[in-house]
Protein backbone atom coordinates (compact mmCIF):
# COMPACT_ATOMS: atom_id res chain seq x y z
CA UNK A 1 0.00 0.00 0.00
CA UNK A 2 2.52 2.60 1.18
CA UNK A 3 4.50 1.67 -2.50
CA UNK A 4 1.22 2.04 -4.30
CA UNK A 5 0.44 5.33 -2.13
CA UNK A 6 4.90 6.57 -2.96
CA UNK A 7 3.81 5.39 -6.61
CA UNK A 8 0.56 7.64 -6.97
CA UNK A 9 2.77 10.94 -5.18
CA UNK A 10 5.53 10.88 -7.51
CA UNK A 11 3.29 10.31 -10.83
CA UNK A 12 1.15 13.61 -9.27
CA UNK A 13 4.18 15.25 -8.76
CA UNK A 14 5.69 14.40 -12.06
CA UNK A 15 2.95 15.82 -14.12
CA UNK A 16 3.06 19.08 -12.13
CA UNK A 17 6.49 19.51 -12.92
CA UNK A 18 5.33 18.79 -16.54
CA UNK A 19 2.69 21.14 -16.51
CA UNK A 20 4.78 23.62 -14.89
CA UNK A 21 7.90 23.24 -17.79
CA UNK A 22 4.60 23.65 -20.67
CA UNK A 23 3.91 26.70 -19.10
CA UNK A 24 7.10 28.03 -18.98
CA UNK A 25 7.86 27.32 -22.44
CA UNK A 26 4.83 28.54 -23.36
CA UNK A 27 6.17 32.02 -21.70
CA UNK A 28 9.58 31.40 -23.59
CA UNK A 29 7.46 31.21 -26.90
CA UNK A 30 5.42 34.17 -26.11
CA UNK A 31 8.35 36.34 -25.70
CA UNK A 32 9.66 35.72 -28.96
CA UNK A 33 7.88 37.97 -30.42
CA UNK A 34 7.86 39.39 -34.22
CA UNK A 35 11.76 38.02 -34.56
CA UNK A 36 10.94 34.61 -33.41
CA UNK A 37 11.39 31.54 -35.43
CA UNK A 38 8.37 30.56 -37.37
CA UNK A 39 7.12 27.39 -35.77
CA UNK A 40 8.93 28.45 -32.55
CA UNK A 41 6.50 30.91 -30.71
CA UNK A 42 4.15 33.69 -31.28
CA UNK A 43 4.55 36.84 -32.94
CA UNK A 44 4.08 40.22 -31.14
CA UNK A 45 0.43 39.76 -30.86
CA UNK A 46 -1.24 38.34 -27.95
CA UNK A 47 -3.10 41.89 -28.71
CA UNK A 48 -2.53 41.23 -32.25
CA UNK A 49 -0.52 43.98 -33.52
CA UNK A 50 -0.20 42.09 -36.57
CA UNK A 51 -3.67 40.54 -36.30
CA UNK A 52 -1.98 37.71 -37.30
CA UNK A 53 -2.49 34.29 -35.65
CA UNK A 54 -0.49 31.82 -33.73
CA UNK A 55 2.18 30.01 -35.80
CA UNK A 56 1.56 27.14 -34.52
CA UNK A 57 1.43 24.15 -31.65
CA UNK A 58 5.24 23.90 -31.16
CA UNK A 59 5.44 27.04 -29.18
CA UNK A 60 9.21 27.07 -27.80
CA UNK A 61 9.68 23.79 -29.46
CA UNK A 62 12.44 21.84 -30.55
CA UNK A 63 13.56 21.59 -34.14
CA UNK A 64 13.02 18.39 -36.23
CA UNK A 65 13.92 16.74 -39.20
CA UNK A 66 10.71 16.90 -40.38
CA UNK A 67 9.17 18.68 -43.67
CA UNK A 68 7.27 21.09 -41.65
CA UNK A 69 10.16 21.86 -39.32
CA UNK A 70 12.11 21.83 -42.51
CA UNK A 71 10.08 24.37 -44.51
CA UNK A 72 9.51 26.42 -41.01
CA UNK A 73 13.46 26.89 -41.41
CA UNK A 74 13.43 27.82 -44.90
CA UNK A 75 10.44 30.65 -44.27
CA UNK A 76 12.78 32.06 -41.84
CA UNK A 77 15.50 32.24 -44.55
CA UNK A 78 13.60 34.11 -46.80
CA UNK A 79 14.22 37.20 -44.21
CA UNK A 80 17.60 38.40 -43.92
CA UNK A 81 17.37 39.59 -40.72
CA UNK A 82 16.82 35.86 -39.43
CA UNK A 83 19.87 34.34 -41.20
CA UNK A 84 22.44 34.93 -38.86
CA UNK A 85 20.19 33.97 -35.93
CA UNK A 86 19.38 30.90 -37.49
CA UNK A 87 22.77 29.83 -38.59
CA UNK A 88 23.77 30.17 -34.59
CA UNK A 89 20.92 28.07 -33.82
CA UNK A 90 21.65 25.35 -36.17
CA UNK A 91 25.13 24.99 -35.54
CA UNK A 92 24.43 25.05 -31.52
CA UNK A 93 21.96 21.92 -32.23
CA UNK A 94 24.87 20.69 -33.87
CA UNK A 95 23.43 20.78 -37.55
CA UNK A 96 26.41 23.28 -38.82
CA UNK A 97 26.33 21.22 -42.79
CA UNK A 98 22.15 21.89 -43.05
CA UNK A 99 22.79 25.35 -41.89
CA UNK A 100 25.32 26.19 -44.31
CA UNK A 101 22.91 24.38 -46.93
CA UNK A 102 20.07 26.54 -46.63
CA UNK A 103 22.10 29.85 -46.41
CA UNK A 104 23.67 28.54 -49.69
CA UNK A 105 20.58 27.28 -51.63
CA UNK A 106 19.82 28.57 -55.06
CA UNK A 107 16.93 31.18 -55.92
CA UNK A 108 13.78 30.12 -54.73
CA UNK A 109 10.86 29.84 -57.52
CA UNK A 110 7.65 28.92 -58.10
CA UNK A 111 6.37 25.45 -59.17
CA UNK A 112 5.09 27.08 -62.55
CA UNK A 113 2.57 23.81 -63.03
CA UNK A 114 1.00 24.53 -59.75
CA UNK A 115 1.39 28.58 -60.04
CA UNK A 116 -0.92 28.07 -63.38
CA UNK A 117 -3.54 25.90 -61.51
CA UNK A 118 -4.14 28.68 -58.75
CA UNK A 119 -4.27 31.27 -61.45
CA UNK A 120 -6.81 29.34 -63.33
CA UNK A 121 -9.35 28.72 -60.05
CA UNK A 122 -9.25 32.80 -59.89
CA UNK A 123 -11.76 32.56 -62.69
CA UNK A 124 -14.00 29.40 -61.61
CA UNK A 125 -17.71 29.80 -60.75
CA UNK A 126 -17.15 27.73 -57.21
CA UNK A 127 -16.26 30.65 -54.40
CA UNK A 128 -14.63 27.71 -52.40
CA UNK A 129 -12.17 26.90 -55.22
CA UNK A 130 -11.58 30.90 -56.13
CA UNK A 131 -10.85 31.48 -52.08
CA UNK A 132 -8.42 28.05 -52.27
CA UNK A 133 -7.10 28.99 -55.47
CA UNK A 134 -6.31 32.99 -54.06
CA UNK A 135 -4.75 31.35 -51.17
CA UNK A 136 -2.38 29.53 -52.79
CA UNK A 137 -1.09 32.16 -54.47
CA UNK A 138 -0.73 34.05 -51.18
CA UNK A 139 1.82 31.21 -49.70
CA UNK A 140 4.44 31.78 -51.88
CA UNK A 141 7.03 34.43 -50.53
CA UNK A 142 8.77 37.36 -51.43
CA UNK A 143 11.91 35.30 -52.35
CA UNK A 144 9.89 32.62 -54.60
CA UNK A 145 8.10 36.34 -56.57
CA UNK A 146 11.69 37.50 -56.38
CA UNK A 147 13.34 34.18 -58.16
CA UNK A 148 9.89 34.01 -60.99
CA UNK A 149 9.60 37.50 -62.33
CA UNK A 150 7.40 36.13 -65.13
CA UNK A 151 4.65 35.04 -62.35
CA UNK A 152 4.79 38.43 -60.88
CA UNK A 153 3.12 40.23 -64.03
CA UNK A 154 0.62 37.16 -64.28
CA UNK A 155 -0.31 37.39 -61.14
CA UNK A 156 -0.77 40.82 -60.14
CA UNK A 157 -2.68 41.54 -63.29
CA UNK A 158 -5.46 39.12 -62.15
CA UNK A 159 -5.33 39.78 -58.50
CA UNK A 160 -5.85 43.61 -58.91
CA UNK A 161 -8.49 43.60 -61.85
CA UNK A 162 -10.61 40.09 -60.46
CA UNK A 163 -13.73 41.99 -60.84
CA UNK A 164 -16.84 40.60 -59.58
CA UNK A 165 -14.59 39.79 -56.79
CA UNK A 166 -13.34 43.39 -56.02
CA UNK A 167 -16.90 44.31 -54.74
CA UNK A 168 -17.41 44.90 -50.99
CA UNK A 169 -19.80 42.30 -50.39
CA UNK A 170 -18.94 40.61 -46.64
CA UNK A 171 -18.92 37.49 -48.57
CA UNK A 172 -15.91 37.69 -50.62
CA UNK A 173 -13.77 39.44 -47.43
CA UNK A 174 -11.91 36.37 -46.78
CA UNK A 175 -10.83 36.39 -50.81
CA UNK A 176 -10.02 39.85 -50.67
CA UNK A 177 -7.35 39.31 -47.82
CA UNK A 178 -5.89 36.71 -49.21
CA UNK A 179 -5.57 38.89 -52.14
CA UNK A 180 -4.02 41.66 -49.97
CA UNK A 181 -1.80 38.78 -48.41
CA UNK A 182 -0.45 37.74 -51.78
CA UNK A 183 0.27 41.38 -52.76
CA UNK A 184 2.26 42.02 -50.00
CA UNK A 185 4.38 39.31 -50.87
CA UNK A 186 5.35 40.55 -54.26
CA UNK A 187 6.06 43.97 -52.54
CA UNK A 188 7.73 46.58 -55.11
CA UNK A 189 8.31 43.98 -57.45
CA UNK A 190 5.23 45.40 -59.26
CA UNK A 191 4.20 49.05 -59.83
CA UNK A 192 0.67 47.96 -59.30
CA UNK A 193 0.79 46.65 -55.99
CA UNK A 194 1.16 49.70 -53.48
CA UNK A 195 -1.96 51.88 -55.38
CA UNK A 196 -4.13 48.19 -54.71
CA UNK A 197 -2.89 47.96 -51.20
CA UNK A 198 -3.86 51.78 -50.67
CA UNK A 199 -7.43 51.30 -52.40
CA UNK A 200 -7.96 48.24 -50.15
CA UNK A 201 -6.69 49.92 -46.76
CA UNK A 202 -9.06 53.30 -47.50
CA UNK A 203 -11.67 52.21 -49.52
CA UNK A 204 -12.72 48.07 -48.47
CA UNK A 205 -16.08 47.80 -46.43
CA UNK A 206 -13.99 45.19 -44.51
CA UNK A 207 -12.43 45.58 -41.77
CA UNK A 208 -10.34 42.09 -42.19
CA UNK A 209 -9.42 43.13 -45.55
CA UNK A 210 -8.03 46.66 -44.46
CA UNK A 211 -6.29 44.97 -41.71
CA UNK A 212 -5.02 42.58 -44.44
CA UNK A 213 -3.65 45.51 -46.43
CA UNK A 214 -2.32 47.63 -43.60
CA UNK A 215 0.16 44.67 -42.85
CA UNK A 216 1.01 43.93 -46.33
CA UNK A 217 2.58 47.38 -46.61
CA UNK A 218 4.36 46.72 -43.19
CA UNK A 219 5.78 44.21 -44.58
CA UNK A 220 6.58 45.93 -47.76
CA UNK A 221 8.36 48.27 -45.00
CA UNK A 222 9.76 51.76 -46.16
CA UNK A 223 9.45 50.55 -49.53
CA UNK A 224 5.54 51.28 -48.72
CA UNK A 225 6.36 55.18 -47.67
CA UNK A 226 3.89 56.89 -50.31
CA UNK A 227 1.24 54.67 -47.13
CA UNK A 228 1.83 56.72 -44.48
CA UNK A 229 -0.42 59.02 -44.71
CA UNK A 230 -3.21 57.08 -45.14
CA UNK A 231 -1.96 54.39 -41.91
CA UNK A 232 -1.89 57.27 -40.15
CA UNK A 233 -5.47 58.49 -40.89
CA UNK A 234 -6.84 54.69 -40.35
CA UNK A 235 -4.84 54.64 -36.52
CA UNK A 236 -6.12 57.95 -35.82
CA UNK A 237 -9.45 57.56 -37.22
CA UNK A 238 -12.26 56.25 -33.64
CA UNK A 239 -14.56 54.28 -36.02
CA UNK A 240 -12.51 51.91 -37.23
CA UNK A 241 -11.95 48.77 -35.53
CA UNK A 242 -9.03 48.06 -32.78
CA UNK A 243 -7.83 45.02 -34.30
CA UNK A 244 -7.00 47.66 -37.86
CA UNK A 245 -5.92 50.26 -35.51
CA UNK A 246 -3.41 48.35 -34.27
CA UNK A 247 -2.52 46.79 -37.46
CA UNK A 248 -2.11 50.35 -38.62
CA UNK A 249 0.02 51.57 -36.00
CA UNK A 250 2.63 48.98 -36.05
CA UNK A 251 2.49 49.36 -39.93
CA UNK A 252 3.42 52.63 -39.77
CA UNK A 253 6.41 52.49 -37.56
CA UNK A 254 7.58 50.14 -40.44
CA UNK A 255 6.60 52.09 -43.53
CA UNK A 256 7.84 55.73 -42.95
CA UNK A 257 9.83 55.01 -39.38
CA UNK A 258 11.46 58.93 -39.96
CA UNK A 259 8.92 60.52 -41.16
CA UNK A 260 8.16 64.38 -39.43
CA UNK A 261 4.46 62.95 -38.44
CA UNK A 262 4.85 58.97 -37.49
CA UNK A 263 6.50 59.25 -33.61
CA UNK A 264 3.38 61.95 -32.64
CA UNK A 265 0.81 59.82 -34.70
CA UNK A 266 2.25 56.86 -32.40
CA UNK A 267 2.20 58.83 -29.41
CA UNK A 268 -1.28 59.40 -29.13
CA UNK A 269 -2.15 56.55 -30.61
CA UNK A 270 -0.01 55.10 -27.39
CA UNK A 271 -2.86 56.50 -25.17
CA UNK A 272 -5.84 55.31 -26.76
CA UNK A 273 -8.96 54.06 -24.85
CA UNK A 274 -7.92 51.02 -26.64
CA UNK A 275 -5.54 49.07 -24.61
CA UNK A 276 -4.41 46.71 -27.55
CA UNK A 277 -4.05 49.85 -29.85
CA UNK A 278 -1.65 51.53 -27.37
CA UNK A 279 0.26 48.61 -26.60
CA UNK A 280 0.47 48.37 -30.13
CA UNK A 281 1.68 52.07 -30.95
CA UNK A 282 3.01 52.60 -27.52
CA UNK A 283 6.03 49.09 -28.96
CA UNK A 284 5.96 51.09 -32.53
CA UNK A 285 6.96 54.20 -31.24
CA UNK A 286 9.56 53.00 -29.14
CA UNK A 287 10.86 51.46 -32.25
CA UNK A 288 10.95 54.79 -34.26
CA UNK A 289 11.96 57.04 -31.21
CA UNK A 290 15.04 54.72 -29.71
CA UNK A 291 14.96 55.54 -26.63
CA UNK A 292 11.32 57.43 -26.10
CA UNK A 293 10.55 57.06 -22.46
CA UNK A 294 7.22 57.75 -23.10
CA UNK A 295 7.03 54.39 -24.40
CA UNK A 296 7.98 52.41 -21.67
CA UNK A 297 5.59 54.41 -19.23
CA UNK A 298 2.59 53.70 -22.11
CA UNK A 299 3.41 49.89 -21.69
CA UNK A 300 4.24 49.45 -18.05
CA UNK A 301 0.74 51.54 -17.27
CA UNK A 302 -0.95 48.69 -19.02
CA UNK A 303 0.61 45.68 -17.12
CA UNK A 304 -2.77 46.21 -14.88
CA UNK A 305 -5.25 45.94 -17.85
CA UNK A 306 -5.83 42.07 -18.38
CA UNK A 307 -6.84 42.23 -21.34
CA UNK A 308 -3.21 43.39 -22.59
CA UNK A 309 -0.98 42.63 -19.42
CA UNK A 310 0.40 39.95 -21.55
CA UNK A 311 1.24 41.73 -24.61
CA UNK A 312 2.50 44.58 -22.88
CA UNK A 313 4.80 42.05 -20.48
CA UNK A 314 6.13 40.65 -23.99
CA UNK A 315 6.83 44.21 -25.27
CA UNK A 316 8.53 45.43 -22.18
CA UNK A 317 10.72 41.79 -22.76
CA UNK A 318 11.56 43.15 -26.46
CA UNK A 319 12.84 46.60 -25.96
CA UNK A 320 15.36 45.25 -23.19
CA UNK A 321 17.51 47.83 -20.92
CA UNK A 322 15.61 50.26 -22.69
CA UNK A 323 12.54 49.70 -20.60
CA UNK A 324 14.26 50.73 -16.95
CA UNK A 325 11.84 53.16 -16.63
CA UNK A 326 9.16 49.48 -16.50
CA UNK A 327 10.81 48.26 -13.74
CA UNK A 328 8.60 49.28 -10.79
CA UNK A 329 5.67 48.61 -12.64
CA UNK A 330 7.03 44.99 -13.40
CA UNK A 331 8.07 44.50 -9.87
CA UNK A 332 4.40 44.91 -8.87
CA UNK A 333 3.07 42.97 -11.28
CA UNK A 334 5.37 39.93 -10.68
CA UNK A 335 3.13 39.46 -7.65
CA UNK A 336 0.24 38.35 -9.32
CA UNK A 337 -1.35 34.85 -9.08
CA UNK A 338 -1.72 34.55 -12.67
CA UNK A 339 1.06 32.30 -13.46
CA UNK A 340 1.81 32.82 -17.22
CA UNK A 341 1.58 36.52 -16.71
CA UNK A 342 4.06 36.44 -13.68
CA UNK A 343 6.45 34.18 -15.96
CA UNK A 344 6.15 36.59 -19.16
CA UNK A 345 7.05 39.65 -15.96
CA UNK A 346 9.97 38.04 -14.52
CA UNK A 347 11.97 37.05 -17.63
CA UNK A 348 10.40 40.47 -18.91
CA UNK A 349 12.84 41.95 -15.65
CA UNK A 350 15.33 39.78 -15.65
CA UNK A 351 16.29 40.88 -19.40
CA UNK A 352 15.51 44.36 -18.46
CA UNK A 353 17.28 44.64 -14.97
CA UNK A 354 18.97 41.30 -13.68
CA UNK A 355 20.10 42.92 -10.58
CA UNK A 356 16.50 44.43 -9.51
CA UNK A 357 15.15 40.90 -10.12
CA UNK A 358 17.81 39.01 -8.05
CA UNK A 359 17.33 41.60 -5.52
CA UNK A 360 13.25 41.09 -5.46
CA UNK A 361 14.28 37.40 -5.36
CA UNK A 362 12.59 36.69 -8.98
CA UNK A 363 15.88 34.20 -10.23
Amino acid sequence: MQVLRAQFNWEVAFKSTLRYNRLLAKAHGLLSGMDGFPGWGMRSDAAGCQGDELYSDSQGGELSSDEGATSAREDALRRPSQKDKLFALLTARGATSSATGLLESKPMKINMHEFNEHLAGLADRDPAVRQKAVSGLAKYSFAEWQGTPDAVTAAVAVLVSASPHRSAASADGAFRAEAAKALGNIGTQSPAVLPELRRLLQHDADDRVRAEAARALGKIGEGAGTASQALAAVLGDPHAGDMLRGVAAWALGRVSPLAAGTAPALGAAAGDRSGHVGVCAAEALWKVSGEDGRAVLRLAARLGDPAVCHAAAQALYRIGAGAKEAVPALLAAAKTKDRLFRELVIMALRKIDPTAATKAGLV
